[in-house]
């Protein structure tokens, strides 16, 4: 009746559907798809727990706080926005990491094909992706380069890159100077002493 009874309680807490069950090894891909798997049953329950009872309470705390001033002020570039509340836990990000897992496999399905034509990745911004992927793991955003950060890193590359080229391009003259020089200097100084003049 004891085991009964600790089964309910893990079933009630998920424990069940979170815990990875013992077996022979799998792979990354069986693993993934498992998870998924759990998640999307988990998913409705999340679902309407985050937005029928940790969004109202949230909002109204942050409304309580705010008319108290308890918060500090916001700047002025996001004064006046609306805010949707994003949660951290790990289930949240393991739910988020399906999205990640289907930018992976779109990756994967596209990869034969960039190799024949590498244009077709164009369309992605991969400054924005990489972002993505960043936050979905879970990371923290004050290790990431600000925008201003970001242009002037690749503004800086860009005129290293050009710099580099324009080097290039001398060395290349001066190796064709070099190699001709010799021979312009032969032709200046007019035949041998020895060779007969006609």
């Amino acid at each position: 009746m004891l085991e009964d009874v600790r089964a309910r309680i893990r079933s009630g807490f998920y424990i069940d559907q979170l815990q990875m069950q013992e077996g022979p090894q799998k792979t990354a891909e069986e693993v993934m798809q498992r998870t998924e798997d759990k998640l999307r049953l988990m998913g409705p329950v999340l679902g309407r727990q985050h937005h029928e009872f940790l969004k109202p309470v949230i909002t109204r705390l942050f409304d309580i706080m705010n008319r108290q001033n308890l918060l500090p002020p916001a700047p002025k570039k996001i004064q006046g926005k609306d805010f949707d509340v994003r949660y951290s836990s790990m289930i949240a990000r393991a739910q988020r990491m399906g999205e990640g897992q289907n930018i992976a496999r779109a990756l994967g399905m596209l990869q034969p094909l960039a190799q024949q034509d590498p244009s077709m990745l164009d369309i992605l911004d991969k400054t924005k992706l990489s972002r993505f992927v960043w936050e979905i793991n879970g990371n923290p955003h004050n290790l990431l380069l600000s925008d201003i950060d970001l242009k002037k890193l690749k503004d800086a590359r860009a005129k290293a890159a050009q710099t580099a080229v324009q080097q290039q391009e001398q060395q290349h003259q001066a190796d064709v100077v070099n190699k001709v020089a010799p021979a312009v200097a032969a032709a200046n100084q007019g035949p041998p002493s020895n060779v007969p003049q006609p």
